[in-house]
């Protein structure tokens, strides 16, 4: 997925082409359902700002985490190198131009660079409408 390959990329972006209307068209089978009986969804997405989604929704929670600690987490959860993390991070859009985007579009931002606990109580306040 992480190649410089540009037939792997070429073979990739056909796989995208195929299900990424299949992934769409069941999000929202399961949003329009859950809005019939008023209910509260949680949605992960991904590539949520890549693909430009965040309009398929009432409100956007991004988490956010500086690429230093994204990097070493991923080393961590992952047990890849250095070099890998940052390849696989460097395929996607950037962690500051993504929080940007949900700062021009008044998004939630949790900020996941603190401890779990922490992050939890985000999350609480949020739930809460405490924020």
């Amino acid at each position: 997925i992480f190649s410089e390959d540009s037939k792997i990329k070429n073979r990739l972006n056909i796989i995208d082409n195929i299900l990424h209307p299949l992934i769409l068209e069941e999000m929202n089978d399961i949003i329009n359902k859950k809005r019939l009986n008023n209910e509260t969804i949680f949605i992960e997405v991904p590539l949520l700002y890549e693909l430009k989604l965040n309009n398929y929704f009432d409100k956007v929670i991004y988490v956010y985490i500086n690429k230093k600690n994204q990097i070493e987490r991923l080393i961590k959860r992952s047990n890849c190198s250095t070099d890998e993390a940052i390849k696989k991070i460097d395929a996607q859009m950037d962690v500051e131009t993504k929080k940007n985007i949900a700062l021009i579009n008044n998004d939630i931002i949790i900020d996941n660079n603190q401890s779990i606990e922490y992050t939890y109580k985000e999350i609480d306040k949020i739930l809460n409408n405490d924020k």
